[in-house]
């Protein structure tokens, strides 16, 4: 069996098929979960139904590390396909009335803390996702959740495609490692020209002294896919809100799957692609949530 890392440098043919192998390991292992008779094992029982998302969510993670970082646009294309299936398959067991009773008909109160509190969260996220809804709202679920994961990829595909960059005098890579100033010398004009490539972007806000040339190619950073991703947010708020107010919830900030499908990276992504450059930072920070305020980009907390 290959590791991640190994499929990861592997041909798009393997990965797909790998992908669905887990996809077919995933439904293997719930089918034999709904299939055993009651009185269900509680151990067993939790132990087979957290294996089968943890597939899943492993499945997931290649696909997306694949078609957000992998340099053939084939392989990003395939890992872009798998991560819908992977997703798709996801929403429909979370909407599986047979899991859910299965699960709830378990006895926990002979068991430690950890796994009643695991099956207690589990049961409400469950209930979260709708599957004591109707039939017909189950399905519309899945198609709203299906739906949004296409249109987080595009949002996400729009930021990676749309490479910019700046010009910068030589002086401006003071404090950058040999090699990386050697990858960027000066051009006819005399200047350098810094992109928002990972490669580039990442070591220049880490290493460069300068507080100013940090400052213009993070502007630039978070200006990438504006203002063409404005129309694929509306379309993805739109449909947040759709499947919110169907499961019953005021507003997309209480629906279960908002931290999935958004996230903190492209919560970060959506707030620098609605800024208009120069403006100042202090409204956007204020108007972020306490608890989304912190960003995994260091050099960023020198601006904020």
């Amino acid at each position: 069996m290959m590791t991640s890392a190994e499929l990861l440098v592997a041909n798009p043919e393997t990965f797909e098929a790998t992908n669905q192998r887990a996809l077919e390991q995933a439904e293997a292992l719930v089918a034999k979960l709904k299939s055993q008779p009651s009185p269900r094992r509680t151990v067993a029982t939790l132990a087979a139904f957290d294996e089968a998302m943890a597939t899943l969510s492993d499945a997931s993670s290649r696909a997306s590390v694949a078609r957000n970082a992998h340099p053939d646009a084939a392989m990003r294309d395939v890992a872009e396909r798998c991560e819908q299936q992977v997703d798709a398959l996801a929403t429909r067991l979370s909407l599986d009335r047979g899991i859910y009773d299965a699960l709830r008909e378990l006895d926990p109160q002979w068991e430690d803390p950890a796994t009643r509190f695991y099956l207690h969260r589990t049961l409400r996220d469950f209930r979260r996702a709708g599957v004591d809804r109707d039939e017909a709202t189950r399905k519309r679920v899945q198609a709203l959740n299906e739906e949004l994961v296409r249109i987080g990829q595009e949002f996400s595909r729009n930021i990676r495609e749309d490479v910019r960059n700046i010009e910068l005098d030589p002086a401006d890579l003071a404090g950058l490692p040999e090699d990386y100033v050697r990858g960027h010398p000066p051009g006819a004009n005399g200047k350098v020209t810094i992109t928002t490539d990972y490669p580039d972007y990442v070591p220049f806000l880490s290493y460069a002294r300068s507080e100013a040339a940090r400052e213009k190619l993070w502007r630039v950073y978070r200006q990438r896919a504006h203002p063409k991703n404005l129309s694929v947010l509306a379309r993805m708020l739109e449909k947040r809100y759709e499947l919110a107010t169907l499961l019953g919830y005021p507003s997309a900030q209480g629906t279960p799957r908002l931290r999935r499908a958004v996230g903190p990276a492209l919560f970060r992504d959506v707030a620098g692609a609605g800024r208009r450059p120069g403006s100042d930072l202090a409204p956007l920070r204020s108007r972020i949530p306490p608890s989304c305020r912190r960003s995994r980009l260091a050099p960023g907390r020198r601006l904020l």
